[in-house]
């Protein structure tokens, strides 16, 4: 399936305590599906998603955006600022 399918949302995907497989947005936990199989779940979530689309669209309101990916910034490390613990 195509990434693009979810905007740039993360996708999480987990055995529910019901053996049902739970698919959901992290960004947007109440954006979710189930189904017997991980991968009938995460279909189940991109049929979720176009109605939560179209809905937004009906209703006039904006679409929520994915956040932006965070690239992690390097810190440069410092030798004279190192400490030593003694265990």
């Amino acid at each position: 399936m195509n990434k693009n399918v979810f905007d740039g949302f993360t996708v999480n995907v987990f055995l529910d305590e019901d053996g049902d497989y739970l698919a959901h947005f992290v960004e947007m936990p109440n954006v979710s599906a189930f189904s017997d199989t991980p991968e009938d779940a995460v279909r189940e979530l991109a049929i979720a998603w176009k109605g939560v689309k179209e809905s937004y669209q009906k209703h006039g309101e904006p679409i929520p955006q994915a956040p932006s990916p965070v690239t992690p910034t390097p810190i440069e490390s410092n030798p004279e600022d190192s400490r030593k613990i003694s265990v």
